[in-house]
């Protein structure tokens, strides 16, 4: 779900939808977004 949104927020994209449900038009999209997504695992010897 996080990367929907930010895939959304990338492309200047509402990420949801207006109260009469129709979508904008392309030319009146959003400001575009630069997002920095991290994640991190812990490795397999560590408990």
């Amino acid at each position: 779900m996080v990367l929907q949104i930010i895939a959304k927020l990338t492309k200047g994209e509402p990420v949801l939808p207006e109260k009469d449900g129709e979508e904008k038009p392309t030319e009146q999209i959003g400001e575009l977004v630069n997002v920095f997504y991290q994640t991190a695992e812990d490795g397999l010897g560590t408990p």
